[in-house]
Parts: C-alpha cells; sequence; structure tokens
C-alpha cells in the first residue's frame, strides 16, 4: 500500500512496532491536501493484560 501511496505523491510517515491502546501495532499517517493528517493502522498482536481482556480502550490512552 506504501508503494502506491508514494506512487500517487503521497509521502507517508511510519511508526513501526509501536504499542497503543494494548496492543502492538504498525501505522502510517498521511497528510491531504488541506493539512489533515490520516492515521492507517494494522493491530499485529493483542497485549492486553488478561483481568483487562474484552474491556474497552480508555479514553486518556493514545486512542
Amino acid at each position: 500500500m506504501k508503494e502506491v501511496w508514494v506512487g500517487e505523491g503521497l509521502l507517508p510517515r511510519d511508526e513501526l512496532q509501536t504499542n497503543c491502546c494494548y496492543a502492538l501495532q504498525v501505522k502510517a499517517w498521511l497528510t491531504d491536501p488541506d493539512g489533515n493528517e490520516w492515521e492507517v493502522f494494522a493491530v499485529l498482536e493483542d497485549d492486553l493484560p488478561d483481568e483487562n481482556k474484552g474491556g474497552s480502550c480508555s479514553t486518556s490512552g493514545c486512542c
């Protein structure tokens, strides 16, 4: 996907192996022509402590 974005003139900023909201993720950030940033991510691994499994993400976190 990154090659497609670059081919379209977009310059993604990568965040690899990022821990966010109790999950290991890879992320890419893109800036649209109006200056808005868009986040695209894939969750690689759930990293919730056992006692929190099934809960929702905290609004005070990075989500």
